[in-house]
């Protein structure tokens, strides 16, 4: 026997809520509810990032990394490794940029030791790796065992700063895998494969 009249009416109600609950279910990640992951993996809060790495010490297999502050521009960014001091016109791209740029006398205490790029040619969103009141690579190594939260298997190309003249890119974290040495504006058979880096 059908329903009819209003009981039909709260009888469709009723399976139409049942069904939505059982969707929402069914969608949301277990013991919480569903969260929309930021596009393409990015650190929610922007598109260029920043993470501080403290050099290797004895007995140490890998550095003190912190967690990315990520910002709407990339000179926003710079502005925040150097306490402010860094100021780049609108006109500086990540290709323009220069070690003179970055550390000018002024803000000797700050080094950038190299910038990951998401897209080949220095493009895309930026991950800029710096220290504070060292000598930079001049007096210490670094050595990322895996890449900070949304970079892992990101990275297309990378620039090196300051005193590093080394910047190898491993394909696996804790440095295994394939090895790519960088300064590069693109990272061939490595493209989209980096998962730890060292400074030395």
């Amino acid at each position: 026997m059908k329903p009819s009249g209003s009981h039909a009416s709260r009888h469709v109600l009723a399976k139409s809520l049942a069904a939505v609950t059982l969707f929402s279910l069914a969608m949301a990640p277990a013991g919480g509810t569903a969260v929309s992951a930021p596009d393409g993996g990015q650190a929610a809060g922007g598109r260029h990032c920043i993470v501080q790495i403290s050099p290797l010490l004895p007995g140490q297999a890998a550095s003190t990394v912190s967690a990315p502050r990520c910002f709407p521009t990339f000179a926003e960014a710079i502005a925040a490794v150097s306490g402010g001091t860094v100021r780049l016109s609108s006109a500086v791209t990540p290709r323009t940029l220069t070690q003179r740029m970055l550390r000018p006398e002024r803000a000797a205490a700050t080094v950038v030791l190299s910038i990951d790029y998401r897209d080949s040619g220095f493009g895309g969103t930026s991950l800029t790796w710096y220290d504070s009141g060292t000598a930079g690579c001049a007096a210490n190594t670094y050595s990322a065992s895996s890449m900070p939260s949304g970079w892992n298997d990101q990275v297309s190309s990378s620039q090196r700063y300051d005193s590093c003249t080394h910047n190898p890119h491993y394909e696996h974290v804790n440095f295994g895998g394939a090895i790519y040495p960088c300064t590069c504006s693109s990272m061939g058979v490595m493209n989209d494969k980096t998962s730890s880096e060292k400074w030395s």
